[in-house]
């Protein structure tokens, strides 16, 4: 079984590519063909937040401040041919600084064996992330003033509660828009890529997409706009 995850570097032409496999390698022997058990990623787990302690004191605000820090990604790398040793990535993205902080770990000893800090990546989004962000939307005025709308215009019903909104959200950058397109009050979304944004696409159980289409900074706690057609004809809103 094999994942593959993509980054884009957004500043620049230089597009990046992460693929990996959280499941299979192609390791030196068969036995190292196993994944990384559950003790291996609570000890990568703990030594890369205990190493990246160095970078910004992400580790004393990871665990009470998970809005700051996230853990976005724990899998197994693939070993070096003639080698055994069993690895694994480590990503954690630091919102203050809008770094990635990527960490390979030893798997059996715990031990960083590599650290850098990366600009304009953007892994996918994880749960915590895509919740956070619908929160944002969700508690915005402004953009709940123009989904309740937007519902009643879709399906002639008036919005009661918020679960009868379907909802995906996926990781935005501004390479993906043409900024001499944008109105003024939409430029804020040209930061997206450097900071980590999010778009949510809403729809109505009877899959109806609706018009609001929010593009959320993460790294600001900011909603920057609530349709992607209109792109900029709400205001910014800061929390």
């Amino acid at each position: 079984m094999y994942s593959t995850v993509v980054a884009r570097r957004v500043r620049g032409t230089l597009v990046i590519a992460i693929c990996a496999s959280l499941f299979v390698v192609t390791p030196a022997s068969a036995k190292d063909r196993a994944p990384l058990s559950q003790t291996e990623k609570a000890r990568v787990i703990e030594a890369g937040i205990e190493s990246a302690r160095t970078t910004r004191t992400i580790a004393q605000k990871i665990k009470r401040d998970s809005r700051r820090r996230s853990l976005l990604l724990v899998e197994r790398r693939p070993g070096e041919k003639g080698h055994s040793n069993r690895r694994a990535n480590v990503y954690i993205y630091d919102y203050d600084a809008d770094k990635l902080i990527h960490l390979v770990v030893n798997a059996r000893s715990g031990k960083v064996v590599h650290r850098s800090a990366l600009t304009d990546v953007q892994l996918p989004l994880i749960d915590e992330e895509i919740q956070r962000a619908t929160n944002l939307v969700f508690s915005d005025p402004n953009t709940r003033s123009r989904l309740e709308q937007e519902f009643l215009s879709a399906t002639g019903k008036h919005l009661q509660d918020i679960s009868q909104i379907h909802f995906k959200a996926f990781s935005f950058t501004a390479d993906t828009v043409d900024s001499r397109d944008l109105a003024d009050s939409a430029r804020s979304i040209t930061r997206c890529g450097r900071s980590r944004c999010t778009q949510i696409l809403m729809y109505t159980a009877d899959k109806v997409v609706l018009d609001v289409s929010p593009i959320v900074d993460l790294s600001g706690n900011t909603v920057l706009t609530a349709s992607s057609g209109g792109l900029g004809l709400d205001g910014e809103v800061r929390y």
